[in-house]
Order: C-alpha cells, then sequence, then structure tokens
C-alpha cells in the first residue's frame, strides 16, 4: 500500500474516492486556421494561449472556425511544455493548442481545481516526452481523486481561498523583491560596462596607464605570430579567422565610452574556437582524463570539474582541443535558458559543438570582466541565435559581438566591485527565493488537509459522497443514451 492510498483509506466516511478521470470532462485546444493580430467583426475570438490565461495578454485572435472553446467556468492545465501541468482559471474564448479544457459536472469545479494545483509538481516532474514534455495522461488520469459532499466541497474551497489570500500578500511582497533585485543587478551591470561605476575611481588615478587603444594594438602585435603557428596545425579548421574591426559609423551606434575606453569585436583580441563531440560509438574515446565541457555546464558559473571526460585518443580523433584555465565559454545552441550563457574554466578543459570557447586568458585582460558582461547581455547575445529548428549561435556570430573594452587595471576595479555587490544581491536573491519555497510548502500543507478531510469540520446533515457519485453517474448514462444512435429500425442501439 502507497502513502496516498493509505492516505485514503483514512478519509472521513462521508467522503467517497474515485479514479480522477472517471468524472472528467476535458478536451485539448487546437491551432485556429487562421489568426489577426487585432480583433476585428470577424475576428473576434480571443485565442487563448499560456499568456492569455496565465498573464491575461492576448495576441492574437481568430474567426472561431473549427476551434475549441472554453469558458470562465471551466479550469486549464497546460499540457505541453517546460510549465506543463499547471492549471489556472478558464478565460472564454479559442483553446489554445498547448492547453487543456478541464470540468468536473455535478461537483464544485473549484474544488477539482485545488487538488489538481496540490498535483502540480509531481505532473510537471514526471511529464513525458524525449524533445518537448508533456503531461503523462497515464499518471493524471489515475489519481485517486477524494470527494467530500457537495455542500463540504464548498466549506473547504472557502476556506483554502481565505487562508491563502492571506498568504498571497506575503507571497507578492516576496515576487516584488526578486523582480527588483533582478532589476538592480541589471543596473549594476549597466553602470559598469558604461563606465559609471569606476567614474570616480578614474578621476583619482595620478599615474598614466595603458588605455584601451593601446591595449588593442598591443594584443593585435602579440597575437599575430600565434594564430600564425596555430594555421599550420591539422586543426586549423576550427581555429579562429580574422574579424574585421568596428566601422566608423558602426561605433557612432553605440553607447558612449569614456576616452580611455574601446569598443570592439571578440575576434579582433581573443581567438575563439567551436569544438567537437568524439563518436559515441568508440568506447576507447570516453573516459579518460582529459575534461570535456557540454552545453548543459555552461551556466553563468566556474566550471572546476565536468560531468565527462574523454582519452587522449579521443581528443586525438576529434576536432577539438584543450583551453587554458580563465577560457570564457559561451553556450551557442538551445531554445531554452542554456544559448547566451557563459561560464570561466577553472581547469584545462576541451569542449562540445554547442559551445564556444574564448580564450581571453591569453592575454592581460580579466576573464571575469568578460563573463559578466556576457552576463548583463545574455538576452542581446540569445537573439543573435539563427536558425529554422533550434535558434543557434555560431562561430562568427559570436567572434562579432562587440565589447566596451576599458584598461586592464580598470577591468580589474570593476570585476572587484561586481564581486562585491552582486555577491550581496546573490544573498538577497537566496534569501527570497528560500521565502518562496516557504510559501509553496505551506501550500500544498494547506492542500494536503484540505483533500484529507482535515481542514475544516465534517457536517453529519451533509449527503454522502456516495450519493453524490451516484447522481453523476446516472446522469452520465441518461446522457450516453440520447447520444446513442439509432438502428435502421428507428430505436436505439443497447448500450
Amino acid at each position: 500500500m502507497n502513502s496516498e492510498q493509505g492516505a485514503h483509506k483514512l478519509l472521513p466516511t462521508s467522503w467517497a474516492t474515485v479514479r480522477l478521470g472517471e468524472f472528467v470532462q476535458s478536451e485539448k485546444g487546437k491551432k485556429p486556421k487562421r489568426e489577426s493580430e487585432q480583433p476585428n467583426e470577424r475576428f473576434r475570438f480571443p485565442y487563448i494561449d499560456i499568456a492569455a490565461f496565465e498573464e491575461g495578454k492576448v495576441k492574437s485572435w481568430t474567426d472561431g472556425d473549427e476551434c475549441r472553446f472554453c469558458d470562465e467556468g471551466d479550469f486549464l492545465m497546460v499540457w505541453d511544455g517546460s510549465r506543463s501541468g499547471l492549471v489556472g482559471r478558464g478565460v472564454k474564448g479559442a483553446l489554445g493548442s498547448t492547453l487543456v479544457r478541464i470540468r468536473f459536472d455535478g461537483m464544485i469545479n473549484d474544488y477539482a481545481y485545488y487538488f489538481l494545483q496540490s498535483k502540480y509538481l509531481e505532473i510537471n516532474s514526471r511529464a513525458k516526452g524525449s524533445g518537448t514534455p508533456h503531461v503523462d495522461p497515464d499518471l493524471l488520469w489515475n489519481y485517486a481523486f477524494p470527494i467530500a459532499p457537495i455542500n463540504e466541497q464548498r466549506r473547504i474551497v472557502e476556506r483554502i481561498e481565505t487562508l491563502l489570500t492571506q498568504q498571497d500578500s506575503a507571497r507578492d511582497a516576496l515576487l516584488l523583491a526578486q523582480k527588483q533585485l533582478k532589476l538592480y543587478r541589471h543596473v549594476v551591470l549597466r553602470s559598469a560596462y558604461e563606465g559609471e561605476l569606476t567614474k570616480e575611481w578614474r578621476t583619482h588615478q595620478n599615474s598614466a596607464f595603458e588605455t584601451a587603444q593601446e591595449l588593442v594594438a598591443r594584443i593585435q602585435a602579440e597575437r599575430a605570430p600565434r594564430q600564425g603557428k596555430r594555421l599550420s596545425t591539422r586543426k586549423a579548421a576550427r581555429n579562429p579567422k580574422d574579424t574585421d574591426a568596428l566601422s566608423t559609423e558602426e561605433r557612432e551606434k553605440l553607447t558612449t565610452l569614456p576616452d580611455v575606453w574601446a569598443w570592439i569585436r571578440l575576434g579582433e583580441l581573443f581567438d575563439v574556437y567551436v569544438g567537437a563531440t568524439p563518436s559515441r560509438s568508440r568506447s576507447e574515446f570516453w573516459g579518460g582524463s582529459v575534461s570535456w565541457v557540454s552545453s548543459g555546464e555552461v551556466r553563468f558559473e566556474r566550471i572546476q570539474k565536468t560531468k565527462e571526460q574523454i582519452t587522449d585518443l579521443g581528443l586525438a580523433h576529434t576536432s577539438t582541443v584543450v583551453h587554458p584555465p580563465g577560457t570564457v565559454m559561451l553556450a551557442m545552441i538551445g531554445e531554452g535558458k542554456t544559448r547566451g550563457q557563459a561560464a570561466i574554466l577553472d581547469i584545462s578543459a576541451c569542449h562540445n559543438q554547442n559551445t564556444a570557447a574564448i580564450r581571453i586568458s591569453e592575454t592581460d585582460c580579466v576573464p571575469e570582466y568578460l563573463f559578466w558582461y556576457l552576463q548583463y547581455q545574455y538576452q542581446v547575445t540569445r537573439t543573435l541565435g539563427s536558425g529554422n529548428n533550434q535558434k543557434a549561435l555560431n562561430k562568427e556570430r559570436v567572434s562579432n559581438i562587440t565589447l566596451p573594452l576599458a584598461p586592464v587595471k580598470e577591468q580589474q576595479k570593476i570585476v572587484n566591485e561586481l564581486a562585491a555587490k552582486i555577491s550581496i544581491i546573490e544573498r538577497l536573491e537566496d534569501e527570497v527565493q528560500a521565502g518562496l519555497q516557504r510559501d509553496e510548502m505551506l501550500r500544498l500543507a494547506i492542500f494536503k488537509r484540505a483533500f484529507s478531510g482535515r481542514l475544516v469540520a465534517q457536517d453529519s446533515r451533509d449527503e454522502p459522497a456516495s450519493e453524490l457519485l451516484s447522481r453523476i453517474r446516472e446522469q452520465a448514462i441518461r446522457l450516453k443514451s440520447k447520444k446513442q444512435p439509432a438502428n435502421k429500425n428507428g430505436k436505439k442501439e443497447a448500450a
């Protein structure tokens, strides 16, 4: 006996338990044949996708042809995607193709709505599908659904909403704090890479130091013989190529920088590499001592260990090279959060074809300076990706990313300032996240008490749930009988 079955054996005697799918009325949405970005006399039905039902943002309207509709009396579940299993209030309109309309006739719909809210984490974590995840119907419709008497359902819903309303103000405050911290982080990073964060520091520098313009000239002079040597190697195809400097016209469109700074493209100063994956069918290529970075490990952190290692033989037979500590990695592939994320190598490692390695460590520039900048430009970098099926960056696009280059001494000052400020932001973000997790645990505790009969008192005058279920079953039989097709003699077929 599992814990859920044991819990249902302890339900009040006036309750009953059924399989969730036995009484549910559900229908999956459908993509409209025709849509319009603006409503008009013909296109008057809002298309209800995830954003429309969760945030109230309607992006398009349809004429209703061959659509499936939902109403305020329904509630909706996200069926496909990373939010699969999320339930929300119904919205009147044409039902989106990634949503399912759910209704429980004969019962208090909000009672079932809160029951499914209590199962979200499990439904979401057990989604099916190797590509786009979707709700597992075998899990969903086979939940044991505890049914309270109809009057008790009303009392339970009322009590849940009272408790959640009390919680919502605290939750809203936490969500607001989370949003404000994200905004503050962006403001701090912007001030750093526009020169404002170190403006006062620059005015107090008595001795002259190498400007960014001088730094560029020196790095390029030092880089030329290194590039020539690499182009003679077997793996030259994946080695860096020359990147054109920004034109005067291009520079004028960018943010004005302090006089000692300069706008550059990454490929002007730093070698950019794309990695590769050794053949998975060759076991002798894997399990060695050479660290190998996958794109999933590039997630705005320092890489001190990789999940997989390859052998020297695998390295020799693959178009990837080992990069030194201090190399900045950039994820190039992925529709999720991966594309555009960066990391810094604290170890020597090679990498796969979905990542770029930017060898800033071969210069005097500070790796963390580029790392923080890529975090600041995360959303912008993601828009640089192209591709019909899966958005992707490539070596050329990475090489052409623009960077506001500060003098080396100022780069270090900026990194030190950012480390201090961002550490405070991250500590506060962790505290907010912990508060949200406590809030979620409290919500689940409320739901657990509600659906075990311990949230409100039972009333002996309430009609037992068994009688309610008998009526629902009888009603379902009558409806099925009315829909039964007639035979050749005009009589209905036997059920």
